[in-house]
């Protein structure tokens, strides 16, 4: 599942359609953003090359973020992507690898 927070305004859900098995898995992210400031786009989730979920996020932060957000891993330190983590533990497996990819498409 892929939650989206825009701003505290709104949010956005893209929900898989299986649940990930114990192992080493590749999870992947795309989102074909259709442009201009703030502009939305289609997001497609794929665990191991075949797509799991997808959906549409409609708006995008047009500005940097403030002082009270970070990219955090395995937990959300600061202002939460959704209240369904709120006060969760924190993530306590194994991660081997983050990979962030920009691509202009």
């Amino acid at each position: 599942m892929l939650r989206r927070n825009w701003v505290g305004l709104e949010s956005y859900t893209i929900t898989s359609n299986r649940q990930v098995a114990t192992g080493k898995h590749t999870i992947t992210f795309d989102f074909a953003y259709e442009g201009g400031r703030g502009g939305g786009g289609n997001g497609v989730i794929k665990l191991d090359d075949e797509k799991i979920g997808e959906g549409r996020i409609a708006k995008t932060n047009i500005n940097t973020f403030g002082i009270d957000e970070s990219a955090d891993v395995g937990t959300d330190e600061n202002t939460p992507v959704t209240s369904v983590y709120a006060n969760r533990p924190k993530f306590t497996g194994k991660i081997n690898q983050v990979t962030i990819e920009l691509t202009n498409k």
